[in-house]
């Protein structure tokens, strides 16, 4: 994952590669506003999407888009958590206390059943979104916002099921772009991701229906958010092999995204802090597993001073994170069910594999 922002350009990949045909492009309404558009057809609010993204295409691409977004947005980009200024640090504290309220109690959201949507079909939407995020070039966070759209909007309707998941999750896709990416989706391009078996009014009808039941926000909280207000308060004091840290830290958080018993019975702080707490104590702990007591307490003290996590909460979020990654590893029925987080996740998979090897962990 890069730790700077990258000027994007406009790639076309053929029809036949991966999923589907794959471009960059601007597009669209302003949903990062807040506001809500008033339209009295789905054909305008789409004529209104095209409109706007043709003249997007036109504009001069900056190079850094937090030059033009608030953070209070987050559109955080992972080269945000490497700014070291005090007054930024005591911003970042008071924005995660802010979110750390709102944050909603985890709850049982997947039932067994036949036409329903459960656990297995979860993990399988998600093992394709990975694929159209990498394809598409979207933001690194665009998949966490994909995934806490599409969990939230079940956990508050129970309108997920095997015969609507594939026009949710592209309507998720399609509107979390929107909001995230500095080149979002164009409408024709999630059509394309859809192999064209979903029309624009599908779309669109969809993508309504999910931003009315959030509310019309988008900007809640999600892990993507946390750990990353955690990265950049932990490593404003601790400098050592800190992108080691935020590679493992991220793509941890991504392998816990497939683990619904997590994402069912925790918060989405404390799956964040374990995230953090996982990386930084493997990568800092000696070949006998043992990290120093300075490190232990420095990490746990911020944990406690920001109210994110209790003592005992973090050891059973890490212990759990922990048989993840050893489910990544060895369980070939598990493996084969993440094939494309593992495909596109090679090297922070070879750096994880790297520190447990250290430790004389054997995979």
């Amino acid at each position: 994952m890069p730790l700077k922002i990258k000027q994007m350009k406009s790639k076309q990949l053929s029809s036949s590669a991966a999923s589907e045909s794959v471009s960059d492009f601007s597009s669209e309404l302003s949903l990062r506003s807040g506001k809500v558009p008033t339209v009295t057809k789905l054909e305008e609010l789409a004529s209104a999407i095209e409109q706007k993204s043709s003249e997007s295409e036109n504009q001069e691409e900056v190079e850094n888009p937090e030059e033009i977004h608030s953070p209070l947005e987050f559109k955080l980009d992972l080269s945000m958590i490497i700014q070291k200024n005090g007054k930024t640090e005591e911003f970042y504290n008071i924005v995660l206390q802010n979110y750390l309220g709102k944050q909603n109690k985890p709850i049982e959201y997947l039932f067994k059943d036949e036409n329903g949507f459960d656990d297995e079909e979860r993990i399988r939407f998600l093992n394709w979104l990975v694929e159209i995020t990498y394809a598409y070039q979207m933001n690194y966070s665009t998949f966490f916002i994909v995934c806490s759209i599409l969990d939230e909007f079940q956990k508050k309707t129970q309108n997920i099921s095997k015969d609507n998941l594939h026009l949710t999750g592209v309507s998720c896709i399609y509107l979390a772009s929107k909001f995230n990416d500095v080149i979002p989706l164009r409408l024709d391009q999630a059509i394309d991701i859809s192999h064209n078996r979903l029309g624009r009014t599908k779309i669109l009808q969809r993508e309504l229906e999910i931003f009315q039941c959030l509310d019309h926000s988008l900007n809640f909280s999600n892990g993507f958010l946390f750990l990353t207000l955690l990265l950049r308060l932990y490593l404003s004091k601790k400098k050592d092999k800190e992108n080691d840290i935020i590679e493992i830290a991220y793509f941890t958080l991504k392998l816990c995204c497939f683990d619904y018993e997590l994402q069912s019975k925790y918060y989405q702080s404390e799956i964040s802090a374990g995230c953090l707490s996982y990386a930084v104590m493997l990568v800092n702990s000696n070949d006998q597993g043992i990290v120093s007591e300075h490190i232990t307490t420095s990490l746990l003290h911020l944990l406690k001073s920001a109210n994110v996590v209790k003592d005992k909460q973090i050891v059973i979020v890490v212990k759990h994170i922990e048989g993840l990654i050893d489910k990544y590893f060895t369980d070939i029925q598990f493996k084969g069910k993440i094939q494309k987080l593992i495909e596109y996740n090679q090297t922070q998979t070879e750096l994880l594999k790297s520190y447990l090897q250290i430790r004389n962990i054997d995979q």
